[in-house]
């Protein structure tokens, strides 16, 4: 027998009556045998007393007098107390009854050998409760006494109390039914709207809710859970209908005969066939060409999930069909899952078309690098991004830096850079931007194997790294040392004298400006002085001897005032036969006298140029460090003023400069001071 949802109430109505009776059965059990054994007790306590009574007024023998005389009394006490219920009888050592309270008194089932001295037998049955005690005196045995007592108030009693537990059994039963109707209806309700929205979203309508009033009942509670589980199904069917429409990759389901149950936007996309084409289509037929849809059939017909396992929850690459015929590469898994008991299949692919192409650039890619890498007219090597160890290097890395590929790859960055000097940044900063994943272009100082400093272009770029690899860079080295020499020898020509090697009026001039800037802001510390050297007729020699013999004495002439000084102080031509000389850190006033009076010495000595002995002389104008300058070219005036009032004074000799010569110069006209006599 099958009980359904509406036979709740009765079943709840049976429920609680079979509980009520049977919890009032037992509560009635236990009352009338707590009622029994209160009465027993009571009985035994009265035939006690009843029984030492007795035995306390016996004579010392049972004569009949005294058997009289006891009985007279006995009977007196049991009537008095209990005429209906009470008998009595004594008894002879023998058993022979003296005296009874009645025809019918108790009797003493068993012989008064047997009973025990001093202590009564209690023997029930179902209507009489019968006290025996044998009586004594002085050790000498004079019978028994023995009392009987009714049981039938007990009976009366315990009957009245199975009345009054039927009665209370009754009340409750109906009591009961009717809570049990009250609750099923109450329980019913609700659960029978439940299995009616649980059919309704069995049948696919999700929108379906139980009404919710809110409260802590487990009615309100199942409620409100089954309405968050349905909809937590809602959104996961949602999500579902959301992955399978919008997925990029087909996805097909279809059951154990191999049949398409299921056919998403992105297969009908790929495969160009329609969801209603599909469904109910062999998958193997409509997607795969031979020998694969043989395979896919053979092994559906024996199970997927047989012993081959060639597509089950594996990733397998494979040619597809499209429904024009067009063949294309996919990549199809297998997955099994289990709905009411029947298994069905998914199955996803990939077109690996695009993968293919990828993979196939990435290779011709990697075979471009490969060529230009060893090709290259450059350095190229990778580079570990953390520590500089060099990874690789190509035949023109070897080849500019003078190292094997094995020995290259031992080495770092690092051990390949000019030790750095004073100003230098290049190693610093290369390290800097390779721990901060920045590019750098930058020209070093390289030192190659057999110690040669050379200078390089260096170029760090970041190259991609895949996912878990150590970071890498790319080095690239250019030799650049012919090009950082003709640089320099460009900057050497630019700021000194073709003929002499000696700095030019342009380079004299700076330093002029630096050292006099030095001293306007640190006074007689950082003093300096600045000679004006002309040579005297050299205008004829030139003439005389040819220009080149001319230029060969400048040349000689250079490299004595080069004698005649120190080391960092500046000897310069500025054209012509005039040279400067400029003196720094001049500790003393007369210092550039002294020098002056050192090169006329020098000068005095002939000059052998080729076959011809040259007698020269030179006048020296000096000029000591002074306030008062707006710029270096005035400066190099007054010592040019200072060199003319050497001239002046017959050629072969010094000046120096004074305040007088600039009151001289301002009365003479601007184009006499820039005209030169004839050396």
């Amino acid at each position: 027998m099958q009980w359904g949802l509406r036979s709740l109430p009765v079943r709840l109505m049976l429920a609680f009556a079979g509980l009520a009776i049977a919890s009032i059965s037992a509560v009635t059990y236990l009352s009338v045998n707590r009622e029994r054994q209160a009465f027993q007790s009571h009985l035994q306590q009265q035939a006690d007393l009843l029984l030492e009574s007795l035995e306390a007024t016996a004579s010392n023998s049972y004569e009949q007098e005294d058997i009289d005389a006891w009985y007279r009394m006995i009977r007196a006490y049991m009537v008095s107390e209990s005429p209906t219920s009470l008998k009595g009888t004594i008894y002879a050592p023998n058993g022979e009854t003296l005296a009874q309270t009645s025809e019918h008194s108790a009797q003493i089932p068993i012989g008064l050998e047997v009973l025990p001295t001093g202590t009564p037998v209690y023997i029930w049955n179902a209507e009489h409760l019968t006290a025996i005690r044998k009586t004594t005196r002085d050790r000498t045995q004079l019978g028994a006494v023995a009392v009987e007592l009714s049981t039938e108030r007990l009976e009366d009693d315990i009957e009245t109390a199975w009345l009054n537990a039927l009665n209370v059994a009754f009340g409750a039963s109906t009591i009961s039914t009717l809570l049990a109707l009250l609750l099923g209806r109450t329980i019913t309700g609700p659960l029978g709207r439940m299995v009616k929205v649980t059919e309704q979203i069995a049948a696919g309508d999700f929108s379906q809710r139980l009404p919710h009033r809110g409260g802590g009942s487990e009615l309100s509670v199942l409620a409100g859970s089954f309405n968050d589980m349905a909809t937590q199904l809602q959104d996961l069917i949602a999500r579902k209908g959301a992955i399978l429409k919008y997925a990029p990759d087909p996805i097909v389901t279809f059951d154990a005969a191999g049949c398409i149950v299921d056919f998403n936007p992105a297969a009908e996309q790929v495969f160009g066939c329609s969801s209603e084409a599909a469904l109910g289509r062999s998958l193997a037929r409509l997607v795969l060409p031979s020998p694969w849809k043989e395979q896919l059939e053979a092994d559906i017909e024996r199970g997927i999930g047989g012993n081959s396992r060639q597509f089950l929850d594996r990733r397998t690459e494979l040619p597809a069909i499209r429904a024009d015929g067009s063949q294309f590469l996919v990549e199809m898994a297998i997955s099994l899952m289990t709905v009411r008991e029947t298994p069905l299949y998914t199955a996803t692919f990939r077109d690996m078309t695009e993968r293919r192409q990828a993979e196939a650039a990435l290779q011709e890619s990697e075979a471009r690098f490969r060529q230009i890498f060893h090709n290259a007219p450059i350095g190229i090597a990778t580079i570990a991004a953390r520590n500089q160890k060099i990874l690789q290097v190509n035949p023109t890395w070897c080849q500019i830096l003078g190292y094997t590929p094995s020995e290259s790859m031992q080495l770092t960055l690092s051990d390949v850079a000019a030790p750095v000097r004073a100003g230098d940044r290049q190693l610093a900063e290369a390290t800097h931007f390779a721990i901060a994943g920045e590019n750098l272009q930058q020209e070093w100082r390289l030192v190659r194997r057999d110690g040669q400093e050379i200078w390089a272009l260096v170029t760090l770029t970041d190259l991609p790294a895949a996912d878990g690899e150590p970071p890498v860079s790319l080095a690239m080295l250019e030799d650049i040392t012919q090009r950082k020499q003709v640089e320099a020898k460009l900057r050497h020509d630019a700021f000194h004298d073709a003929l002499t090697g000696l700095p030019n009026r342009t380079l004299l001039l700076a330093r002029l400006e630096r050292a006099y800037t030095r001293y306007c802001q640190y006074g007689e510390g950082h003093a300096f002085a600045l000679l004006f050297v002309d040579c005297d007729r050299f205008k004829a020699i030139n003439d005389n001897l040819g220009h080149d013999t001319g230029d060969r004495l400048l040349v000689a002439l250079a490299r004595r005032l080069e004698a005649c000084v120190r080391e960092g102080d500046t000897v310069a031509r500025l054209g012509g036969d005039e040279f400067t000389i400029l003196l720094e850190h001049v500790r003393e006033l007369d210092e550039g006298s002294r020098v002056a009076e050192r090169i006329l010495g020098e000068i005095d000595s002939p000059f052998q140029i080729g076959e011809h002995l040259i007698h020269t002389s030179v006048s020296v104008g000096v000029l000591p460090s002074r306030n008062g300058y707006t710029s270096a070219e005035a400066i190099l005036r007054d010592a040019d003023r200072a060199m003319y009032r050497a001239k002046s004074l017959g050629r072969d000799q010094y000046a120096v400069f004074d305040a007088s010569f600039e009151v001289r110069a301002a009365s003479l006209d601007s184009e006499t001071l820039e005209s030169r006599p004839l050396s």
